[in-house]
Formats: structure tokens, C-alpha cells, sequence
């Protein structure tokens, strides 16, 4: 008797052990930094938004580990800079865990949304340092404080929100009021 399956039977193979190799060293070269090997293999082919077992894509990886060039680079190829892993993690709330301010500053120019993720963006600070929200008078979001006010590539004025005790980057604070 024969099966009706909806599936391509390639489904059930293994995958081709040197695309497995390939994947691995990909994922290296994010954790790694090695930017320009990666950017090779991205424009041959691999997915920018490849991912490992726990979901971590490249970017996310790039993130955590600190290296903003390989994270500008992903993201200039398209690897999306809210994709989550498989337990809700972005790679904004994963860089200001550990501290990467030049890769917050990447990701939130590279139009990362903050409030994606459990945590999110804007949840972390406190989760990492337990410091208490700036003045609730502000109107801002808890563990979060204003940096700096400055103008989009459109002209708009926007206002940077900062992680509350960590020091604002010089990329955000010298553009301030439009500088």
C-alpha cells in the first residue's frame, strides 16, 4: 500500500554532512568575530538568519560574544535583528545583559526593536543590575533613562533611551540635540 505524503521525502534523509560543516563553522566565525570570513559565506549562500539547535542565529551569537562589526555586517545582509531564540531571547536583550554597548548601539541603529523578547530590550537592565527605574515623572520605561534627543535621517527629533547606569555610548551622546 502506498502513502500519500504531503512532504518531500529529503525530509527524512540526513542532511549532507559538509552543509553541517558549514553550518558549524558559521556559527564559529559569529561567536568568533570573524567577520569577513562569515560575510563570505552569507553572500555564497548561507542564510543570514541561520540557526543553531537553541534557535541562536548568527546575529544573536555576534551579539553576545560583543563583535559590532560582524553585527552591522549581518544585519547590512539581511539577518533580522529581532529574531528570537528558542527561549524568547533577542539579541538587543542578550547584548545589554552582557554589557556589549557598541553592539546595543548597532542593533538599535540597525532598527532592532527593544521590546521584543522575555526579557526585552527594556526589561534587562533591571533583571541584570536590580536598580531602581528612573523618575517615574519622566514617563519612561522602567530601568530605562534619557540620553540624548536626536535627529533621524528623516529630520525627526527622537529620543534615545538609555539603560539607567550605563554609560551612553559616544555614538549616541555625540548626536545629541541634532549634533
Amino acid at each position: 500500500m502506498t502513502v500519500e505524503r504531503p512532504w518531500d521525502d529529503s525530509v527524512d534523509c540526513s542532511p549532507d554532512s559538509q552543509l553541517v560543516t558549514i553550518a558549524h563553522a558559521c556559527f564559529d566565525f559569529a561567536r568568533a568575530g570573524d567577520t569577513e570570513r562569515l560575510r563570505e559565506y552569507v553572500e555564497r549562500g548561507v542564510p543570514a538568519n541561520l540557526t543553531d539547535a537553541a534557535g541562536n542565529t548568527l546575529l544573536m551569537l555576534a551579539s553576545y560574544h560583543g563583535h559590532a562589526a560582524t553585527v552591522r555586517v549581518l544585519a547590512a545582509l539581511g539577518a533580522d535583528p529581532d529574531r528570537t531564540n528558542d527561549r524568547g531571547q533577542s539579541p538587543l536583550a542578550s547584548a545589554i545583559r552582557r554589557g556589549q554597548d557598541e553592539v546595543v548601539t548597532v542593533l538599535l541603529a540597525t532598527g532592532a526593536d527593544p521590546d521584543v523578547g522575555k526579557p526585552s530590550g527594556r526589561d534587562c537592565p533591571d533583571v541584570r543590575s536590580g536598580r531602581a527605574p528612573p523618575d517615574a515623572s519622566l514617563g519612561l520605561p522602567r530601568g530605562w533613562t534619557h540620553a540624548a534627543e536626536v535627529c533621524s535621517r528623516e529630520g525627526a527629533r527622537c529620543l534615545v533611551l538609555w539603560p539607567v547606569g550605563r554609560r551612553v555610548p559616544s555614538f549616541v551622546a555625540g548626536r545629541a540635540h541634532g549634533a
